[in-house]
């Protein structure tokens, strides 16, 4: 379902903690993570008041791509995060969970009635305005740019080639069974890439779970699916894009878990954006990639300029 532009200063209204809480008991689901500010306004979301003691949650280094390091190794770990890409702007600020949230993560059927969400920002690209579209990013390490120089991957580089505000959600090794190097599966990432009603959310992957029975993996997607069609809402966008072929496993393993995702996207009514039957990463292209695993930045951008297109046509524009 296409719908036309982004809403005008969203991000500027503050939700309340009664909005908030309904989002959460909407999304029966709680986690932690860290989000980065929207530039040039750097305004966030009102915290709710919570009365009951909270644990601060693991800060996973998603929110801003570090100097360095890249892993040559699917489940890659991750660096902490230090430099931005060039030209951007951030600030951070951690969302934290509380003991009744973390309890309702593992039921969907289960109400979150305290949320301690604190101040979820947002960062963007020079050039996004503030009724600019916004953008979440959920996905393993190649959401996470691992391959990319100073891992500006193919996220980084969709946003700024969109000119969106764009928050990127991405864990090495991670799935929709797998946590990673966080140990974050893409289920304890739904409510920061939901945070701030988003335009669109993306959720990439993954080659991960090739090593996860599709017993085990088909009830992971349906669960996870729905939790993120939930807590999105009606004015959010979802596309979930498939896994890629890549040099270093068999084209059959990867296309197992893109077959489980693909129904499963459709039976929810979700675009799915099929990269191996598009050829967005040819495995043969030695020029595209960095190691047996992940693109370099020329296969990232070779991503992100066939993604871009595909999100303005969900967005109507």
């Amino acid at each position: 379902m296409a719908r036309t532009g982004g809403r005008a200063p969203r991000w500027a209204v503050a939700t309340s903690a009664a909005a908030a809480s309904a989002l959460l008991v909407t999304a029966g689901v709680a986690l932690g993570g860290e989000d980065a500010a929207l530039q040039p306004a750097t305004v966030g979301l009102s915290a709710p008041s919570t009365t009951s003691a909270e644990a601060p949650a693991a800060a996973p280094s998603v929110t801003a791509p570090p100097s360095s390091a890249v892993a040559s190794e699917p489940a890659s770990t991750s660096a902490s995060a230090s430099t931005m890409p060039s030209r951007e702007q951030t600030s951070t600020s951690a969302l934290s969970t509380s003991a009744a949230a973390s309890a309702a993560a593992s039921s969907p059927s289960t109400a979150i009635v305290d949320p301690g969400l604190a101040e979820p920002e947002y960062y963007t690209w020079p050039g996004a305005t503030a009724d600019a579209p916004l953008v979440s990013f959920i996905g393993d390490s190649w959401t996470r740019g691992n391959g990319a120089t100073d891992l500006v991957g193919y996220a980084y580089l969709t946003g700024r080639e969109l000119g969106w505000a764009h928050r990127v959600l991405g864990v090495g090794g991670s799935g929709y069974v797998l946590g990673g190097s966080d140990d974050l599966p893409f289920d304890e990432r739904i409510l920061p890439a939901v945070a701030g009603n988003p335009d669109v959310v993306v959720i990439q992957g993954t080659i991960n779970e090739r090593i996860t029975s599709t017993r085990e993996l088909k009830p992971a997607v349906v669960d996870t699916l729905t939790r993120l069609v939930r807590a999105a809402g009606p004015d959010t966008e979802v596309v979930v894009v498939g896994a890629s072929h890549v040099p270093g496993l068999p084209d059959a393993d990867v296309d197992r878990v893109n077959d489980v995702v693909r129904a499963e996207a459709a039976r929810q009514g979700l675009l799915f954006v099929d990269v191996v039957a598009e050829g967005w990463s040819d495995p043969t292209d030695p020029s595209i990639w960095k190691d047996r695993y992940h693109v370099n930045d020329v296969g990232a951008q070779q991503v992100a300029d066939r993604l871009a297109p595909v999100l303005r046509t969900v967005l109507g524009g």
